[in-house]
């Protein structure tokens, strides 16, 4: 592993549900919460505008920091092609505003096919990932949820 990764990510949460974007490699879908590595010299913050504006096409407004988790590639199921990642995520609870649609932005990922709300139920059944936060967050209360998750797809 060359460095451990900062990313910055958005949990945004409007009528019972999330706000996720698409993702296929291959024949492989998979939803993600929106945001991604912070650049050196900047803030988390800032980082998270700069991954929500390529990626959902619009600023998000920063709340409270609501989950941490980390991620070591080596030891999940795409183990053989993440060798090399260690990220440490930090989901940050969002807002859009109000008149917000779900749309791509003007850079987003290769790999990033859509935008577009989840409902809450369906999270655990969704490819969601990281997947443990997605089924706690599908059948618990968000504010009963304990913020560090360690190290989980």
């Amino acid at each position: 592993m060359k460095h451990i990764r900062n990313c910055a990510k958005a949990l945004i949460i409007r009528d019972r549900k999330v706000l996720l974007v698409e993702k296929r490699v291959g024949d492989d879908n998979w939803f993600v919460f929106p945001g991604g590595g912070q650049d050196k010299g900047e803030t988390l913050e800032e980082a998270l505008q700069r991954e929500c504006m390529e990626e959902i096409g619009t600023h998000v407004v920063l709340g409270p920091l609501r989950f941490i988790r980390e991620y070591v590639g080596s030891k999940h199921e795409f183990g053989e092609s993440h060798q090399d990642r260690h990220h440490i995520e930090l989901l940050f609870l969002c807002d859009v505003p109000d008149d917000y649609q779900p749309r791509m932005g003007k850079e987003p990922d290769q790999e990033q096919i859509r935008v577009d709300w989840i409902a809450i139920e369906d999270l655990a059944t969704e490819p969601v990932f990281p997947r443990a936060i997605a089924k706690a967050l599908a059948t618990e209360d968000i504010n009963t949820l304990h913020i560090y998750w360690g190290d989980v797809n």
